[in-house]
């Protein structure tokens, strides 16, 4: 029964997609991103108080697709609500979709409340390594020059969604919900609207 359970909701998640594919075969200009959104249903990733990792990642994800007016690039969500989604799930979707970037959006957590910045990691295990990397690195440079801490700057890492995706993957680490002042940033609406609005420019840059 799990396993079935477990099917219907793979073929969920890479049907929701299917519509896209036939459009981006007729228009080669576009740009396809798969926003793949932490955690979601029974895992909520990090938590602090009341504040968790897979509310405000996904409050991220969907303010980028809503704030895109852009007709030749299409964002995809893996989840656009609170539901679980196997590691395996979303490398299917990745894999099915076959997206021009895939943007893994997570929050951070350390013991040491004093830690903070955004990561950007990537896998030299995926066959997308180079490009992925290309596009860290730009990434970085993007909310480096809007005056945001970058924490250790690209890093390395075999990630199972990074290491499986065919596709150029990066996973962001927004912030540290450990942190004070990054807490408060990530947890503000008006901040949620730059952080899409930055990647969204990174995404035209890009495109």
């Amino acid at each position: 029964m799990k396993k079935s359970i477990k099917v219907l909701a793979l073929f969920a998640i890479v049907i929701c997609f299917a519509f896209a594919l036939p459009e981006k075969e007729k228009n080669k200009k576009q740009f396809t991103v798969l926003v793949d959104v932490a955690h979601g249903g029974k895992d909520n990733g990090a938590v602090y108080e009341n504040y968790l990792e897979k509310n405000i990642s996904l409050q991220i994800a969907s303010k980028l697709k809503e704030l895109n007016k852009d007709k030749d690039i299409v964002i995809h969500l893996v989840r656009d609500e609170d539901k679980f989604v196997t590691l395996e799930e979303r490398v299917e979707a990745i894999n099915t979709l076959k997206p021009d970037l895939v943007l893994s959006l997570h929050l951070n957590m350390a013991d040491n409340t004093a830690t903070n910045g955004m990561e950007f990691i990537v896998s030299d295990k995926s066959s997308a390594y180079k490009k992925s990397e290309e596009y860290a690195n730009k990434l970085a440079d993007h909310f480096d020059k809007k005056q945001f801490t970058i924490y250790g700057g690209v890093k390395n890492a075999g990630m199972y969604i990074l290491k499986n995706s065919e596709s150029p993957a990066v996973l962001c680490e927004l912030g540290f919900l450990s942190n004070k002042k990054e807490r408060e940033y990530l947890t503000n609406e008006k901040n949620q609207d730059e952080l899409a609005t930055i990647l969204l420019q990174f995404i035209k840059e890009i495109k």
